[in-house]
């Protein structure tokens, strides 16, 4: 049986992207912030302690421009960042105009994206960029192993706060394909 793991941290489409899997298998939502060396079953949103020994296990990485991924409500928020492994999340400001404005990036978008991207795994992740989810689609599912259509693309209003601390981690990410294996 087909296992999917889709991986974020947050704001980013993975609710929506594990709901669209499980028609295909089992799909998992994980906001685990620091991925295990080998493949284990979830435990809740986060790895356990069983190892996946599935061969049709995929994990997917999907990520956003943080920006965009604090404009979310489901990823902004106390319990949202304890899901995420925020130590003292409830020091971190929830007025998101206020959060911005302080310029510093208390949430660590760039190390969540580079446990994933840069840790040593025995297995591999397919990163996929949000911004370009419905343009590689096709790609995607091929590399999952399956035929699907992603719902239509909803264009919801979002009030976006930029922060000049995330630029360089943006520019990294503009930089990468907006598909692919590591």
């Amino acid at each position: 049986m087909k296992r999917f793991y889709i991986c974020s941290y947050g704001g980013c489409g993975s609710t929506m992207l594990t709901n669209l899997l499980e028609q295909f298998g089992e799909a998992y939502h994980i906001h685990d912030r620091f991925p295990k060396k080998e493949l284990y079953l979830p435990e809740g949103e986060h790895f356990g302690d069983e190892l996946d020994t599935n061969p049709e296990s995929k994990i997917v990485f999907i990520y956003s421009a943080p920006e965009y991924s604090m404009a979310t409500s489901c990823a902004w928020g106390v319990q949202h960042w304890r899901n995420i492994g925020i130590s003292c999340p409830e020091s971190i400001e929830l007025n998101k105009e206020k959060y911005a404005k302080d310029n510093f990036d208390h949430i660590r978008f760039e190390e969540f994206f580079d446990n994933y991207y840069l840790n040593p795994r025995t297995y591999n992740v397919i990163f996929v960029n949000y911004h370009s989810l419905w343009e590689v689609q096709r790609e995607l599912f091929c590399l999952l192993g399956i035929e699907a259509t992603l719902p239509a693309y909803k264009n919801k209003e979002r009030k976006i706060y930029k922060m000049e601390c995330l630029d360089g981690f943006n520019k990294r990410l503009e930089m990468l394909p907006k598909l692919f294996i590591n």
